[in-house]
């Protein structure tokens, strides 16, 4: 037998926000034992806060720097994060995205604030250009293999001849490459857009004053301490018959001195095999580590409409960098607003589109701006080094510059005041291999339900152990609709996870009982690519694992 060999209820894989709600919904209403593995140091997976309170450093950060998720979409006051930061006593600050200042730098190199009225007018007709575009979806000529780009290609055509094209090129990248961080030619044409605002309509987006990680995060981190295991590398998911009937997980722990990366001349120590079983594993790593065959296997092998999916379903690049300054001197340049435009389509001057002022959000000084862009530029700029990385962020604003910087009565450059950078790369990280998924050509509108379907039916043996024979079927029903009552009872601020729970329905219903479920924000039909739809596919997956072992849950979901 292999060393380390342990039992659990449930194992939940990855202890980002999907992992965490799953396993604290089971840690809260059920008596299953739950054990969590995580292949980082850290809990929280791509939502990562850089703590401010190291006095170790030169140059100690004024505030909590999120270098992963950072802003709550369509926010309101019973959006789930909005619960998680009350219970710790965070607020969140409104994020107008549209109180901006749009810096054009001209041919002759200088640098120029575009008038509001100019920006409200392009803006739309950057609308209309993606209506004509999603238009086009019904002619006969359009599969689910177009892409995008062909699409706005003709559209623009028609709506932007004798308009600002720097203008209406920043608006079209901005909604692609940032908002799904992926180009036009890569994203479906016919399913591109195929999610929900978070509650039926768009509403502002929404920071965190604090740290995700850190502050959010904590009660989760506190409560599941004796729970979850850091270090531990999941390599191999196995399906168990005879004696045992589950699911054996096997993987590695990590070294120390992996860890923390020493550099001496020194052989690393092996690392350490473990292995643990349980009834159930609810597998919640990025679709990025999916989609590399070598991260995790499984056996038997995913179901082929599984495994299409996870193909299909593509993933994207976001990079951020946090910049810190000696001093704020931004808003004598172009105001106090929260973010900072380039329009210019020059590539050299347009690898980074937004600089967002933490000031803002804190609503004191902050001598720190985040700049971020996605897409295929954000591929090309995580191929630089760091250094490269900040000359090209610091050159950017060096060109939107209306005016010197003056520092002792003599102009100095951008470069030169800034005395740290931090640079995100998610793509590089062997645990992420990217930011979020999107849909992509050739995706069919059911991936994302794929990607959410549960695998390894139970079999008619242990379903007589695990439900009442007689009654099965409706003991299903009766329980599935308990859930759903619970949650219409819970008033408005439970509205929105009858509504995630819809599409499931027949699944769970058909389902009685399965050995490996998926949760995510890539198996989020109506939120994914965000925090939230992480967060209502943890708990989806936590209501389906204590339906198929038969646990009534204690409270209300």
């Amino acid at each position: 037998m292999e060393k380390d060999e342990t039992y659990s209820d449930v194992i939940v894989i990855g202890a980002g926000l999907a992992g965490l709600a799953c396993a604290s919904e089971l840690e809260r209403k059920s008596t299953l034992k739950v054990t969590v593995l995580e292949a980082r140091e850290r809990i929280g997976g791509r939502v990562h806060t850089i703590d401010s309170h190291r006095l170790d450093e030169d140059a100690p950060w004024p505030c909590p720097i999120e270098m992963g998720a950072q802003w709550a979409h369509s926010f309101k006051s019973h959006h789930p994060l909005a619960t998680l930061g009350k219970k710790v006593g965070m607020t969140f600050k409104n994020h107008d995205w549209d109180d901006a200042a749009y810096v054009s730098i001209g041919t002759d190199r200088r640098a120029k604030l575009i008038p509001g009225v100019e920006v409200d007018r392009t803006w739309a007709i950057t609308e209309k250009l993606f209506a004509k575009a999603t238009t086009m979806r019904e002619k006969k000529s359009v599969t689910r293999f177009s892409s995008l780009s062909s699409a706005l290609e003709q559209a623009d055509t028609c709506l932007t001849s004798g308009v600002g094209t720097d203008l209406v090129n920043f608006y079209t990248r901005s909604i692609l490459d940032d908002d799904y961080g992926a180009g036009a030619e890569e994203l479906s044409l016919l399913y591109f857009d195929a999610d929900d605002w978070y509650g039926g309509y768009k509403t502002t987006d929404a920071a965190l004053v604090g740290g995700i990680a850190t502050d959010i995060l904590s009660p989760w981190r506190a409560s599941l301490s004796h729970r979850i295991r850091l270090d531990h590398c999941v390599q191999e998911i196995s399906r168990c018959h005879g004696i045992f009937e589950g699911v054996k997980v096997r993987g590695v722990v990590r070294p120390a001195d992996i860890k923390t990366k020493n550099t001496q001349n020194t052989t690393p120590p092996p690392p350490k095999p473990f292995v643990m079983k349980a009834k159930h594993v609810v597998v919640t790593v990025p679709l990025g580590v999916l989609k590399a065959p070598s991260n995790i296997r499984f056996q038997p092998s995913l179901s082929t409409a599984k495994r299409d999916a996870i193909e299909r379903v593509g993933v994207g690049s976001f990079l951020k960098v946090a910049l810190l300054f000696d001093k704020e001197w931004w808003t004598r340049q172009w105001g106090a607003k929260t973010v900072y435009c380039n329009v210019s389509s020059r590539p050299d001057d347009s690898l980074f589109r937004y600089f967002v002022p933490l000031s803002h959000a804190y609503e004191k000084p902050m001598p720190v701006l985040v700049a971020f862009v996605g897409g295929p530029q954000a591929r090309k700029l995580e191929k630089l080094s760091d250094a490269e990385v900040k000359r090209h962020a610091t050159n950017t604003l060096q060109q939107m510059l209306l005016r010197p910087i003056i520092r002792d009565g003599h102009p100095v450059g951008v470069h030169s005041c800034c005395i740290r950078c931090q640079v995100s790369r998610w793509d590089a990280d062997p645990f992420s291999k990217g930011c979020y998924s999107y849909m992509s050509k050739g995706c069919k509108r059911s991936d994302r339900d794929r990607l959410a379907a549960p695998e390894w039916p139970v079999n008619v043996a242990e379903r007589k152990r695990l439900f009442d024979a007689e009654n099965e079927d409706e003991s299903q029903v009766a329980k599935l609709k308990r859930l759903f009552d619970a949650g219409d009872k819970d008033g408005g601020a439970r509205k929105h996870e009858k509504e995630s729970r819809v599409h499931t329905l027949s699944q769970v219903q058909d389902a009685h009982g399965h050995r490996l479920s998926f949760a995510g924000e890539h198996t989020d039909r109506q939120y994914p690519s965000t925090m939230h739809g992480a967060l209502l596919s943890g708990w989806r997956e936590a209501r389906r694992v204590m339906l198929w072992c038969g646990v009534t849950p204690k409270g209300k979901l």
